[in-house]
């Protein structure tokens, strides 16, 4: 092809009339061309050749060197191969494990902030797990572990703080203290924040220890001072309401609980044995005798409205007893009356001893707490006796939606209609009867004689009704009037109102009235 390409180039210049010196001229200039270009590209290629055998020297070297720094098996490369086809695979053995190095050391570097960040939460020094350049898989396992061992460890610990946080709010709340060392105080307030190290989980227990201590010396404390209040309730028969006003008052184990509690105390049960103590309770005694004696009036109201009150109740509860319409001797028009008689006489009675102390509250103090405390009595009454009614109301009618209704479970025999003829001698039949029995005993049948249900005679029974009735009514007037006079209340006589009673009327006591 050179030689082709030559002869062509010599007929060119032929054609042209170039002679032959400078045709050989330009011939030896063509040789010495190609001859550097042949030059160069052998150089070339001896040059690629040598940069290959030395890159197949230099990665082999990196491939041994890495292999051994991750601890991974590096296979011997065929001899098979030409030159080319080893170095790129020794390129890419040396690629893939470099990619394996970089994986391995962010992976470290990942496991190495969780541990710092879980060591800094539990309060432990860092490990020294996959210290070298580049770990191994085994190194990158055990530090994975000991991560996992860290995060379990923290929930165990998260768990047992939260729980000994709980407890010891509740315990701070049912005491009424506040923590006072940066710990305690940082448990309530910072919980994300908490170290949870094991000498401050012992602090925290060792925290909550104290206080199921304090709480139960203040248990014991409590306990002692309502058997001290108990004791002092018997002796100095103080009433219900303020017996329980005062227990619920002193339902706690708080600082101020216990405290109003030893100053309830101390007023009562002071052990000052002096002069100035007696010459106080003498000051104290007269006061209450001079009270006494100036609202003795309004005080006998106050009693005869608790009497009139529990009769009340009493005569509430005999309404509601099957047994009192047996054997009664007239007794249920009695009690009648007397409801009427309460119902006008407790209201009457109620809003005298309300004017009275609204009218003279600010007289005196110890009249002013008196009459305090006996208004909320009389409230606390009222209260009582609705909520009790309530109850039975509702009791009722649980019972009632207990129990189904047998009515309406079975028809009703079908009866004709009797005729008019019928009940004529049926009418005339009984009466005939009653003539021929009448006739037989020789007893006349008058328009003044009694007719005879069951054996016993109607009239006499409702006249014996009556006299025992008037009689009774007579001997319960006498003795309230008594009463009344004795207690010093005003115009206490017996009411003639005609209001219902209290609980409901009967209709038995209904029967017993018209009679």
């Amino acid at each position: 092809m050179v030689r082709a390409k030559v002869n062509e180039l010599t007929s060119v210049w032929c054609d042209v009339g170039i002679d032959y010196e400078p045709t050989r001229s330009r011939l030896e200039r063509t040789r010495v061309h190609l001859s550097n270009l042949l030059n160069q590209m052998v150089d070339g290629e001896v040059d690629m050749k040598e940069r290959l055998l030395k890159n197949i020297a230099q990665f082999t070297v990196d491939v041994h060197q890495l292999s051994s720094e991750l601890d991974v098996p590096n296979p011997a490369i065929p001899d098979s191969l030409t030159i080319l086809e080893r170095e790129s695979t020794i390129r890419e053995r040396l690629e893939h494990l470099k990619e394996i190095k970089n994986y391995r050391r962010r992976e470290r570097k990942k496991l190495r902030a969780k541990e710092t960040e879980l060591c800094a939460k539990l309060g432990m020094p860092a490990s020294n797990l996959c210290s070298a350049s580049v770990p191994s898989e085994k190194d990158l396992q055990e530090l994975e572990k000991h991560v996992e061992a860290l995060e379990q460890e923290k929930a165990v610990r998260s768990c047992t703080v939260s729980l000994l946080r709980k407890d010891i709010i509740a315990k701070l709340h049912l005491l009424d203290a506040q923590p006072q060392a940066q710990l305690e105080i940082q448990v309530i307030d910072d919980e994300d924040g908490f170290i949870l190290s094991k000498d401050n989980i012992d602090e925290l227990k060792a925290y909550l220890d104290r206080l199921k201590q304090l709480e139960e010396a203040r248990r014991q404390e409590l306990a002692g001072l309502l058997d001290q209040l108990a004791l002092f309730f018997d002796r100095l028969d103080i009433p219900p309401e303020e017996q329980d006003r005062i227990r619920s008052s002193s339902n706690g184990l708080t600082p101020s609980i216990l405290a109003a509690s030893r100053v309830y105390l101390d007023e009562d049960d002071s052990e000052d044995i002096s002069e100035e103590r007696l010459a106080l309770l003498e000051e104290q005694l007269k006061a209450l005798k001079e009270f006494y004696s100036e609202n003795k009036m309004i005080i006998a109201k106050a009693e005869r409205h608790d009497a009139l009150w529990s009769r009340s109740l009493e005569l509430e509860k005999l309404a509601t007893d099957p047994s009192r319409l047996t054997n009664r001797g007239g007794r249920l028009l009695l009690e009648a009356k007397e409801r009427q008689r309460l119902q006008v006489e407790i209201p009457r009675l109620r809003k005298e001893i309300e004017k009275f102390i609204t009218t003279y509250s600010g007289s005196n103090k110890i009249f002013a707490v008196w009459g305090k405390d006996f208004l909320e009595h009389l409230d606390a009454q009222q209260q009582a006796h609705a909520q009790e009614k309530e109850r039975e109301r509702l009791e009722r009618e649980s019972r009632r939606k207990a129990t189904p209704s047998a009515l309406g479970s079975s028809k009703r025999a079908y009866c004709g209609t009797p005729s008019s003829s019928a009940s004529k001698m049926s009418r005339l039949g009984t009466s005939s009867a009653t003539l021929a029995s009448s006739r037989r005993l020789g007893t006349p049948v008058g328009k003044g004689s009694l007719a005879v249900r069951g054996g016993t005679p109607v009239g006499a029974a409702v006249r014996s009704i009556r006299r025992r009735s008037l009689k009774t009514q007579q001997k319960k007037l006498a003795n309230g009037r008594q009463l009344f006079s004795n207690t010093g209340a005003e115009g206490a006589g017996p009411s003639t109102s005609t209001g219902a009673p209290l609980g409901g009327v009967s209709t038995m006591d209904s029967f017993a009235a018209r009679l």
